[in-house]
């Protein structure tokens, strides 16, 4: 576990992505993680970002044309709703979850979601703040390591491996069963 933060490019090094792969990536913020994704998956793949905010996916799209990346889609979306992404359902080979769950109430909806847009035997790869960090988020509102995996394992995933996220948070990678 490395003692510091990791930049997006080292976590996202440790995703099995390949060039042409479809990725979802909830709660993007101004894109630091679609970014390097786009990267990963070339010209042939496409990253779709999710945010609820406008302000942070203006923010990527200014960075994705500066960058010239013009596989990404910056999409303004509620994911705690029903079909919030409004992908189809099996269309995406990697979803990534990272620092929203401790901000949404029904964290539930968001795994639903990430369940219904990818593919059979697709990855969901979880980053969030660890319960002991002494930064970050209220601590009340993160949820543990365990708590993810329970959760998560409930909707047929098995656990792909761990990945290190740095000294502050934890990452996992999961597969889909279905």
């Amino acid at each position: 576990m490395s003692n510091r933060f990791l930049t997006p490019k080292e976590i996202v090094a440790q995703f099995p992505l390949n060039q042409g792969a479809t990725v979802a990536d909830f709660g993007s913020g101004a894109g630091d993680f679609a970014l390097v994704m786009a990267e990963k998956v070339g010209l042939s793949g496409r990253v779709f970002a999710f945010d609820i905010l406008e302000s942070a996916l203006q923010s990527l799209r200014s960075k994705a044309k500066l960058q010239g990346h013009t596989n990404i889609d910056p999409v303004m979306a509620d994911l705690e709703a029903p079909k919030g992404s409004m992908l189809p359902d099996d269309s995406v080979d990697l979803v990534m979850i990272h620092n929203i769950i401790f901000q949404v109430d029904n964290k539930k909806n968001i795994l639903i979601e990430a369940n219904r847009i990818l593919k059979p035997e697709g990855i969901l790869a979880v980053v969030e703040w660890d319960v002991s960090s002494p930064i970050g988020p209220l601590q009340d509102r993160r949820i543990s390591e365990k708590d993810m995996t329970s959760m998560v394992l409930s909707y047929e995933y098995e656990i792909e491996r761990k990945i290190d996220a740095g000294k502050y948070h934890y990452g996992i990678l999961y597969k889909s069963l279905v």
